[in-house]
């Protein structure tokens, strides 16, 4: 028996036939379109988790890292002034040694940490974590901004994506559907002849590739950054069930308790 073929095989096996050059740009085209979608959807993920893991870094570590620094300048001060009195000279230039009380309070006054990013909405329970991904990827097909060269139409599609990275990222399935269906266009296109149309593809497709090359080229640039890279680590650490961010505020804890306990020597 013959095995039944469905429509849609049906139909590309006869747009193959009847036209394999067009049949093969428009191939290409769809697979470019997958891969900006992708692409994009990696890059939102990316700074989603980012923005969350600089947020506990910050209440953990950073504000750490800001008061041994006012430390060491305060303890750097202190030993200036006390090199200064060990040779005789009780003179202070106010320009190099700074308000070391004023630096003493600054240090010991309480940091508060930035105000917790709003928990993001669950996703309705009627869509899967993976579909909202899909949904993701059909609306960046739709709206890159780099798709199209037109100024205002690319400066419209920069305000819908960044609506629609939001969305995402508050698992906004209402707003991201309404997006679906783009406006249409307000006269029928032409009919182009087979010349005109292969010129039109092989444009879309230089252009989906610089698109894509692009895209790649950030998302290594966002991956290979010092932050995410330390966003690793820590993952890896936790899967070896070791705290990373726990161990490096004990270490400024140590430091800041150091130069804090000679600065208070010097006093």
């Amino acid at each position: 028996m013959f095995k039944r073929r469905g429509r849609g095989t049906l139909k590309r096996e006869v747009d193959r036939a009847t036209d394999p050059e067009i049949y093969d740009l428009k191939t290409k085209i769809a697979d470019r379109k997958d891969t900006l979608a992708d692409l994009e959807l990696e890059l939102s993920d990316t700074h989603n988790e980012l923005s969350r893991f600089e947020i506990e870094y910050e209440s953990r570590v950073g504000h750490l890292e800001r008061r041994l620094e006012d430390a060491r300048d305060q303890l750097k001060a202190a030993r200036r002034r006390t090199a200064n009195q060990t040779q005789g000279d009780d003179r202070s230039d106010p320009d190099e040694i700074p308000d070391v009380m004023e630096q003493f309070k600054r240090t010991w006054s309480r940091r508060e940490a930035p105000p917790p990013s709003p928990a993001p909405d669950v996703p309705a329970k009627e869509i899967s974590k993976e579909e909202l991904k899909s949904l993701f990827r059909s609306l960046a097909k739709l709206y890159h901004p780099d798709l199209v060269t037109e100024i205002y139409e690319k400066k419209r599609r920069v305000g819908v994506m960044a609506k629609i990275n939001q969305a995402y990222a508050a698992g906004d399935v209402a707003t991201l559907q309404s997006f679906l269906e783009p406006p249409s266009s307000p006269e029928p296109p032409r009919r182009k002849s087979r010349a005109e149309t292969i010129v039109e593809l092989r444009e879309e497709l230089q252009l989906l590739d610089r698109v894509v090359r692009d895209l790649e080229n950030e998302l290594n640039r966002l991956i290979n950054s010092e932050t995410v890279r330390l966003m690793l680590d820590v993952t890896i650490a936790q899967r070896e069930g070791r705290d990373l961010l726990g161990e490096m505020a004990e270490e400024l804890t140590v430091e800041i308790e150091q130069a804090e306990a000679e600065y208070r020597a010097l006093r």
